[in-house]
């Protein structure tokens, strides 16, 4: 049996794009763990939706969990979602 030997071009070309990089791909982790133990899915059954009218654009355990991510990532107020809505993750 003859060995398999490959040949590969040996030059790396890195490309770097700082504006790309994220600080809070952490919080993926989060979410799958909150996902896996029904986390924020178990206070949803909590939560009373006493909000009326036609401008009600997010749910409340929307609201509720983007609150707590945020928290995790160790921001400060909800001023930092604007910014967190434009992160590439």
């Amino acid at each position: 049996m003859t060995p398999l030997k490959l040949n590969f071009d040996l030059k790396v070309r890195l490309d770097f794009r700082g504006a790309t990089i994220i600080s809070d791909a952490g919080l993926l982790a989060c979410r799958e763990l909150d996902h896996a133990l029904s986390l924020t899915d178990s206070a949803d059954d909590f939560l009373k939706e006493s909000r009326t009218g036609k401008n009600i654009r997010h749910k409340l355990i929307a609201l509720l969990r983007q609150s707590v991510y945020r928290l995790l990532a160790g921001y400060d107020d909800t001023n930092d979602a604007d910014r967190l809505s434009q992160d590439p993750a």
